[in-house]
């Protein structure tokens, strides 16, 4: 099955896929990019397909090798043969490939476009290549382009490039023939033919990193024979043809500078992948420890059988099973943060691996697979626990891939590679690796650090200190109108303020004019100053308590209006639902109406003797205790139980639809907690024991509501995390499909909250000895007791979602069955099932015996 949706609300992993969509700390998770060597031909898609169909069929002609398969076939020849022809060809475009131009040489692209649309491309990222800067950051299109820039340099297969180094190596390899003729056995000149000689023997297909350093070698050597040579024996003309070329394939390399980070996250999932023989090592032993175990299993099956829990293991298996689950909890816990993604991906690959040879052991009757089964589960949960963690280890990525890649691109921007000289060149050369190592280095020691750190500081962040960031639409509105009342009556303030001081000075200067101050002794002079500062103090607090008094009315009339607009939009969902519901449960009880008439004419048509008769005699459609006899009532009666789970069900007559839907009250339970517990951390006023006796009377309040506290509620075999991991996971149901995407999100965001509710309660376990001081011990043993209780519950209800979906498949099925017999048409009754079954059983166990005795 597919992994669950991932959560597209965290910011760092939308930002991080905006920028980057094929970056690995993307929120989809997009697949690596693979690298076209097959030029312009094939588009990117094509060129995926074909590297795994080379690869593919590299890897069956070693086998055909290995196996010593030198006569082949007639008929494997002829099936194979496009495979031969497609291979080849895709050979012939991969050595064929010409090199750029001359006048862009920065540029590879690799898109399968038109030619118009890639000419203009080229032409204007070579235009902004030249003139020294980078296309724009995280460009999809300029990223596989430097991807291909940067394979063919370290990896090599452009022929036409890797061509280019012949031309002017062999001008010099004839100069210095014809200087050793002057001037034989030369050991400078000889050191210079010898290195011609190496590069020239280099593979058409060799990475040009290769050629590039043969040459550089040839300049570096080159100077000391110029240094001391004359004009008519210098080097100088055959050597500027090379420094040209090396010019060339230096500028390409400072194109591909801004991938050096992708790369490196690339290299920590390339070791992460080396993990895959040890991962494959502990699900399945080696094959004489397996046999082993199966001797032993076999000697006393009976005792084996016996022992056998609930999944079907016996008790080394259990046992096994629980050192397997502690074995990759620290697989994954002991994973650096460039690794993790790539573990959990090969956590998922091997669950689905399980889980497929589960069905086919089950499927196959080679046994009940119990093994195999509960280590998908394993595998699963660990998978889906540890998957929620996946955002905030991208953004820990992020926060170290950020600065090094601006560094890097300020440097690809700032770094120029010009003809200057050979010894220019090769300091700007030494001088650009020491920055590049630098900043890949910081980077890359960032995702060396251990992931256990960020799991736990993430899983600490959990509990209440969210809640004031899950606001409700009321909330986010009078919250936004607080806002906006808070930035008018600050300006409003100014203006006032303005206005008083305008005020305030012209009655001064007008006091003054009348000399009302002419006789003022220096007491009455203080007294006044004093009442006037008094005066003011005391406007400047009606004033704040008016401009709190409308923030607060602002923000409660915008709450109001929130609310009843959201209690619009709930009743009217809720009247949809009650309609819904009304006419799908009066269709299904018209539909089981026509059944029991047709019933009734049915038995009335068996008339006793009659072949009829007979054939209808299995189903007893004469008694009337049976279920079958009361289909209008039961469909009716099963409305009703069911319509009393429907949400905002007004209590009318029982005839119809009738009760109140459970997770209301859950939710208001819960939203009531939340709310009094952050509106007593936020109040600075309220005392120790106002807080002391609410939290007090929410543990007396719990057992009403069925969570207890007791460590006898919560049997020990589901106490330790590892139990947890070896549930089996909630597949999700398949009438969620004509529910609607609304139940659909709902199933997502549960399954989502019973993996963050684990976290949560090992958090809780770990801190719970840590607890305040101004709690009691008694205190924290409730609250940690009603927590697990609750977990408890919630896998409970998870066990009873499962076995309702797997009973809604049965009955699908049986729907279809009916639906499939009708199709068959004819007013006579189907034959007796029973007698066929018992028929194909006998015809498959005399097959199954002719077929050993031929074996």
């Amino acid at each position: 099955p597919p992994p669950p949706p991932t959560r597209a609300d965290d910011p760092a992993a939308a930002t991080a896929a905006a920028k980057n969509p094929s970056g690995w700390w993307a929120a989809s998770g997009a697949p690596p990019t693979v690298t076209n060597r097959y030029g312009r031909v094939l588009t990117p898609e094509e060129a995926v397909r074909a590297v795994t169909f080379v690869r593919s069929y590299d890897v069956g002609a070693k086998i055909a090798r290995a196996a010593g398969l030198v006569d082949v076939p007639v008929a494997v020849d002829e099936a194979s043969s496009v495979g031969h022809l497609l291979r080849t060809a895709l050979e012939h475009a991969r050595v064929t490939r010409a090199p750029l131009p001359a006048d862009q040489p920065m540029i590879h692209r690799v898109a399968g476009t038109s030619v118009e649309t890639m000419e203009r491309t080229v032409a204007a990222a070579g235009a902004e290549l030249a003139a020294g800067s980078e296309a724009e950051a995280h460009d999809p299109a300029a990223d596989a382009a430097a991807d291909a820039l940067g394979a063919d340099l370290n990896e090599g297969g452009c022929a036409g490039e890797m061509y280019l180094v012949v031309a002017p190596v062999a001008a010099v390899r004839r100069r210095l023939t014809a200087l050793l003729e002057e001037w034989p056995e030369h050991p400078l000149l000889e050191q210079l033919a010898e290195i011609c000689d190496r590069v020239l023997a280099l593979p058409l297909l060799s990475p040009l990193k290769q050629a590039l350093t043969g040459l550089e070698l040839l300049l570096a050597r080159a100077q000391t024979w110029e240094e001391g040579a004359a004009s008519h024996v210098s080097l100088a003309e055959e050597l500027t043809a090379c420094a040209k070329l090396a010019l060339r394939w230096r500028q390409r390399e400072l194109r591909t500078w801004p991938r050096l980070l992708a790369r490196a996250a690339e290299r920590h999932a390339q070791r992460a992948h080396r993990t895959w023989f040890a991962l494959h090592r502990l699900l399945r032993p080696p094959a004489s420890k397996k046999k082993k175990a199966k001797e032993d299993a076999n000697a006393d099956k009976e005792d084996a059988a016996a022992e056998l829990d609930a999944r079907g293991l016996n008790e080394e298996e259990a046992e096994g099973l629980r050192q397997v689950t502690l074995a990759l909890e620290e697989y994954v816990q002991g994973s650096t943060i460039g690794e993790f993604r790539a573990r959990l991906d090969l956590l998922w690959q091997f669950h689905a691996d399980m889980a497929v040879e589960h069905r086919s052991i089950r499927s196959a009757s080679r046994g009940n697979g119990a093994r195999e089964g509960a280590l998908s589960n394993v595998l699963y949960n660990t998978w889906r626990y540890y998957v929620q963690f996946l955002p905030a280890v991208a953004r820990q990525v992020e926060a170290a891939r950020a600065p090094c890649a601006q560094k890097l691109r300020d440097h690809a921007k700032l770094a120029k590679w010009e003809d200057r000289g050979y010894h220019a060149m090769k300091t700007q050369g030494e001088a650009n690796q020491r920055s590049l190592h630098k900043f890949v280095r910081a980077f890359d020691v960032s995702l060396n650090a251990l992931v256990l750190p960020v799991l736990q500081a993430t899983n600490g962040k959990v509990g209440l200190p969210d809640l004031p960031s899950e606001r409700g639409a009321a909330e986010v509105a009078a919250a936004s109108a607080a806002a906006a009342q808070t930035a008018k009556e600050a300006k409003n303030a100014a203006i006032e303020a303005k206005n008083k001081a305008a005020r305030d000075a012209r009655e001064k200067h007008k006091a003054s004019s009348a000399g009302l101050y002419k006789n003022e002794i220096v007491e009455e002079r203080a007294r006044r100053e004093v009442d006037e500062e008094e005066a003011e103090k005391e406007y400047q607090r009606e004033a704040e308590n008016a401009r709190k008094r409308a923030i607060a009315e602002a923000a409660r009339r915008a709450s109001t209006a929130a609310e009843a607009a959201a209690e619009r939009t709930r009743e009217e969902a809720r009247a949809d639902a009650r309609q819904s519901w009304l006419d799908l449960t009066s269709s299904v009880v018209a539909d089981a109406s026509n059944a029991a008439r047709a019933i009734e004419l049915a038995s009335a048509a068996c008339h006793p003797g009659s072949p009829a008769h007979a054939m209808a005699a299995p189903l007893r459609l004469d008694q009337e205790s049976l279920y079958q006899s009361r289909l209008p009532a039961l469909a009716k009666r099963l409305g009703e139980v069911l319509g009393s789970s429907l949400a905002g069900a007004p209590p009318i007559d029982s005839t119809t639809i009738a009760g109140q839907h459970g997770a209301d009250d859950v939710d208001e339970l819960a939203s009531t907690i939340a709310a009094r517990a952050t509106a007593l951390r936020d109040d600075k006023t309220a005392k120790k024991a106002v807080k002391k006796k609410a939290l007090t009377d929410l543990l007396r309040a719990l057992p009403r509501f069925g969570i207890q506290s007791a460590r006898k509620y919560v049997p020990d075999s589901e106490r330790s995390p590892s139990a947890w991991f070896r549930e089996a996971p909630l597949p999700r149901p398949a009438c969620l499909d004509s529910l609607g995407p609304i139940a659909k999100e709902a199933f997502d965001a549960a399954d989502a909250y019973y993996y963050r509710s684990m976290a949560r309660v090992q958090r809780l376990r770990t801190v719970r000895g840590a607890a305040h001081s101004d709690l009691s011990s008694r205190e924290v043993d409730v609250a940690c007791g009603s927590v697990e209780h609750l977990l408890h519950i919630l896998r409970r209800q998870r066990r009873n979602v499962a076995a309702a979906a797997r009973v809604e498949q049965g009955l699908a099925t049986l729907a279809d069955a009916v639906v499939a017999l009708q199709s068959l048409g004819g007013s006579e009754p189907p034959p007796p099932q029973e007698r066929t079954k018992r028929w194909l059983l006998s015809q498959r166990s005399a097959l199954d015996a002719i077929c050993e005795s031929v074996s």
